[in-house]
């Protein structure tokens, strides 16, 4: 990740055009129903995703500013680290996750950060839970395995808006995508298989 990336702890929010039409897709219960975005940041995506009155959304954030911008958009915000977090298995309904786009510095594998993050998190989907993954496209194979094996019903999409370069290796084209608007992140909406 680059230096100006880092000093912003990763953030880089789903713009939130793209929030509305990963919104479209989505169908909720008419009971209430708990969602968590673990990288919350200022809540403006989560707020449009699950802006149902029924959900309880939950966030997790390690800025401290953007905990409180969070909060004040009604989202229950605790200030810390996602990694550090457990939440019990199985107990939400939706999971809208947009984990920072970079490597885990430590002392041996250095994984990405995507993998981590998903491998941290996914167990706590219901059965039949809704997982919004927000990757760039070329990380989405680090996640291959466990959205193979847990999830079903996977539906890919890319960023509409998003105007790059043709010749960018990170991007893959979508038919029906006129060019210029190349897929720079892919979202996978995806339930979770009952293991």
């Amino acid at each position: 990740m680059r230096l100006a990336g880092k000093q912003k702890l990763g953030y880089f929010p789903l713009p939130l055009a793209e929030a509305e039409r990963i919104r479209r897709f989505l169908q909720f219960p008419l009971s209430g129903y708990a969602a968590l975005d673990p990288c919350i940041g200022d809540g403006g995506a989560f707020t449009v995703i699950a802006g149902n009155p029924l959900a309880i959304r939950y966030g997790i954030e390690l800025d401290a500013y953007r905990v409180e911008q969070a909060r004040e958009v009604g989202h229950h915000v605790i200030h810390g680290d996602a990694l550090d977090v457990h939440c019990p298995v199985e107990s939400l309904s939706l999971l809208y996750l947009n984990p920072p786009y970079d490597f885990e510095c430590g002392q041996s594998q250095n994984r990405r950060l995507e993998e981590i993050f998903f491998e941290h998190c996914y167990r706590w989907l219901k059965p039949a839970g809704v997982l919004v993954l927000v990757v760039p496209g070329d990380r989405l194979a680090v996640c291959g395995r466990l959205l193979a094996f847990h999830f079903k019903d996977k539906m890919l999409t890319g960023w509409a808006h998003r105007r790059v370069r043709s010749t960018s290796r990170s991007c893959c084209s979508v038919p029906g995508v006129p060019a210029g608007n190349a897929i720079s992140c892919l979202m996978p909406i995806s339930s979770r298989r009952k293991t």
